[in-house]
């Protein structure tokens, strides 16, 4: 049976991606022909090529050797300006702003989950102000090497205390409202798997690929089901098993 793979918050030209634990994944993950390969959003977190480590050049060029025999969607994300459909083509990639899978008798959408996030839509000057101070602080701590630990714990914060609990439940409502019953979101940078049996859906959400932030996540979609794992570099497992 084919299989969906679905992973989200690489951020590509950012110092918090982990690009050799990404490249490992997709060397490592045992994908078949007719599998898919779902790229949630914010692949890169801006288009400056000069912020591109050899590592991220070398996730990008592993992306388009698996876009030769693997279908790759690339959904946008937040980071993802119009432009990055230019490199999505390069690659090989076919660009979306969501994807709609069926499941069985169920409804999928895999959709990166920032239209769910009505403060980044209202205060987008505020938002950027916000952005603009995360990356001082990231600068910071790559100048005291200290692995990014501030820049990891505010974005954590921020997102679980401000903005992670209203993203989950306006994308449940949306979900409700357009007779979806699982929705796959990333944005949050929190790996998540929430059933709402008042409103029938399932909610999902595969984490990030970003320094400190958790655990690498990703999400399978096979035989009508859909599960959460974490990568690590000794063993995979469904989170479900723990």
């Amino acid at each position: 049976m084919a299989k969906i793979v679905v992973i989200s918050d690489l951020h590509l030209a950012s110092d918090v991606c982990r690009s050799e634990m990404i490249l490992k994944f997709l060397n490592e993950y045992k994908f078949k022909t007719n599998d898919m390969l779902v790229l949630n959003g914010d692949v890169m977190d801006n288009l400056n090529f000069k912020r591109l480590s050899k590592g991220h050049w070398r996730v990008l060029k592993r992306i388009r050797s698996l876009s030769k025999w693997l279908k790759v969607v690339w959904i946008k994300g937040n980071h993802d300006t119009d432009d990055a459909e230019i490199i999505a083509n390069l690659i090989g990639v076919e660009f979306r702003n969501e994807l709609p899978i069926a499941m069985g008798d169920k409804n999928v959408l895999i959709t990166h989950g920032d239209k769910f996030d009505f403060f980044m839509k209202g205060q987008q000057i505020t938002a950027k102000v916000a952005d603009f101070f995360y990356k001082i602080i990231q600068c910071y701590d790559k100048w005291v090497k200290n692995d990014y630990y501030f820049s990891s714990l505010v974005k954590t914060k921020s997102k679980v205390l401000i903005r992670c609990g209203r993203v989950i439940e306006n994308a449940i409502t949306y979900a409700m409202h357009n007779n979806i019953d699982v929705i796959i979101c990333g944005h949050t940078h929190l790996p998540d798997r929430l059933t709402n049996s008042s409103k029938s859906v399932e909610y999902y959400n595969s984490g990030s690929w970003c320094n400190k932030d958790h655990d690498c996540h990703y999400i399978t979609i096979e035989n009508n089901e859909v599960e959460l794992h974490v990568f690590g570099d000794i063993v995979q497992r469904s989170l479900e098993n723990n």
